[in-house]
């Protein structure tokens, strides 16, 4: 890509999983580990492999995002890189980081491909709650005394 021209990539062809990438998403991958690593201050392919960082890596650089320590936005579509395990998110695991507990669920016959679409297109568990809580606060039943407000 020239980003390095005088060095090897940041993140080596057939590492960890990403020889079953296809070249755009490889291309990404490096972009964004360079990214990464330049905001890091540290451009060495080794800092880039033990970082926390996770990037999706299936959007465009310029639409693509990376975080310390946590995951970007989780979409459909996303693939999700672990830079310090060299893999992306799985489906149970993007599952688990919407709130869901995948230990309890039977997800057998369900595609890992399937199972990032279900992450992607739902709402975090604890948030869906909260929401049913704030909800039911508000209700006012039938029978109920009204309730008194502030004044």
């Amino acid at each position: 890509l020239g980003v390095r021209p005088d060095e090897g990539p940041l993140i080596p062809k057939g590492c960890g999983w990403s020889r079953f990438l296809s070249q755009r998403t490889q291309d990404t991958l490096e972009l964004q580990a360079f990214r990464m690593a330049k905001k890091q201050g540290s451009i060495d392919a080794e800092d880039v492999a033990c970082s926390k960082f996770f990037a999706e890596i299936s959007r465009s650089v310029l639409y693509g995002s990376f975080r310390e320590s946590q995951t970007p936005c989780l979409t459909p579509g996303s693939r999700i890189w672990i830079f310090n395990k060299q893999r992306w998110l799985i489906g149970p695991e993007m599952l688990a980081l919407q709130g869901f507990p995948v230990d309890e669920l039977n997800l057998e016959g369900i595609k890992d491909q399937q199972l990032r679409l279900l992450a992607g297109n739902a709402m975090s568990v604890p948030v869906v709650g909260l929401f049913l809580y704030l909800i039911l606060a508000f209700v006012q039943f039938d029978g109920e005394p009204l309730a008194e407000t502030l004044d």
